[in-house]
């Protein structure tokens, strides 16, 4: 609810089903990089917290993530995992995440291959927290294989960096 007033009086309205309450958003621009790291999520750094003011309100998710390998890795999952308090759930995922970047066979070699020149992943996601309390949501990512460096807003060289950004939005 909130106060109206039209100058002489005041009432109480209602926020209709489907207002935007709030919106959270972080922006990442450093890099991050982990050597011959596999079979484990890790985190990004790409992370965003929100609070709902009701049980009943619903948080969208707008996440872009920049990632990159090297070239002897098999590939790499991202997904989005909610944390409130101590309790860790991965959301709106499929059994390896949301994404993945793969390595293109016969082309390992190449600078121009997309797995070493990194790609830009967009996953959305309506979530149900059923909470008051502070909701961390953030992406992490698997990388897969032995042998290779795993990359978050930079290219396999480190000459070209991206930003990557995580937008929480409280939904009536």
């Amino acid at each position: 609810k909130y106060l109206t007033t039209n100058g002489s009086a005041t009432s109480w309205g209602s926020i209709n089903t489907g207002a935007l309450l709030q919106l959270q958003s972080t922006t990442k621009t450093d890099t991050e990089s982990w050597g011959n790291t596999y079979g484990n999520w890790l985190g990004t750094g790409v992370s965003v917290n929100i609070t709902p003011s009701s049980s009943s309100s619903k948080i969208y998710i707008i996440a872009n993530i920049y990632a990159s390998r090297g070239e002897d890795g098999d590939r790499a999952d991202l997904r989005l995992l909610r944390t409130i308090n101590t309790t860790h759930t991965a959301v709106g995922n499929g059994t390896n995440g949301f994404a993945g970047l793969v390595e293109q066979s016969g082309y390992s070699d190449s600078y121009n291959n997309a797995f070493e020149a990194g790609q830009s992943f967009v996953h959305n996601y309506l979530d149900s927290p059923a909470t008051t309390t502070e909701c961390t949501y953030q992406i992490q990512i698997r990388p897969e294989g032995y042998g290779s460096d795993t990359y978050i807003n930079r290219d396999k060289a480190g000459t070209v960096t991206y930003a990557s950004t995580i937008t929480a939005m409280e939904i009536a």
